[in-house]
């Protein structure tokens, strides 16, 4: 299968359902500190969606260019990565099977 750059609203549209998805499956009650969490897991996603194509671009480009998208997409994976770390945690120990799937 090709490579192609991921589309921004695409991307975005996958990662709500997952989310959605997940609430519903696992009756997870919205509390509103998840609710926060969701909002920031949504825009940290959307984040890394715009350094991966700055990194596909870069790839194309010096060096230079290249190295700081690399760098850029590694700091927004390990943001992403807390913010679904967060998530999990705001939705309490009661609720184990969806910390798994956050």
């Amino acid at each position: 299968m090709p490579f192609l750059p991921p589309n921004q609203q695409h991307q975005s549209t996958e990662v709500k359902t997952f989310i959605t998805y997940t609430v519903i499956k696992h009756k997870v009650r919205a509390e509103p500190v998840f609710v926060a969490y969701r909002e920031n897991i949504l825009k940290t996603a959307k984040a890394l969606v715009e350094d991966t194509k700055t990194l596909v671009a870069g790839a194309a480009s010096n060096q230079e260019q290249l190295a700081g998208a690399a760098q850029s997409a590694v700091m927004t994976i390990t943001r992403l990565a807390d913010c679904v770390k967060h998530g999990a945690a705001s939705l309490g120990s009661e609720q184990p099977e969806a910390q798994v799937s956050v």
